[in-house]
């Protein structure tokens, strides 16, 4: 569903998702969507998302996906922490 959201209707619903990110985990399928559209390397749109973003969005995006890496293990942990360099790297 994200990802064929224009950048601006992206950024509305984003801390829903982020909120269900940090509180849910992996419990949800959550993760497995924001971990791709967050990525810049991943996502065609991702300068256009971010710069729809305030400075403090895009550090409370960082800081939530450092809160799901710190509560979840193996793969899902270090794609989070390669996601958050994207953010890291505004």
């Amino acid at each position: 569903m994200l990802s064929f959201l224009e950048p601006a209707h992206f950024v509305a619903v984003l801390p829903a998702f982020l909120q269900a990110l940090v509180e849910k985990g992996t419990a949800t399928g959550v993760h497995d969507t924001l971990m791709v559209v967050l990525d810049r390397e991943q996502e065609p749109r991702f300068d256009k998302i971010a710069s729809r973003m305030t400075d403090e969005q895009r550090v409370l995006v960082a800081e939530a996906l450092e809160l799901f890496a710190a509560s979840t293990t193996g793969g899902q942990a270090s794609t989070a922490r390669q996601v958050i360099d994207s953010w890291r790297t505004q």
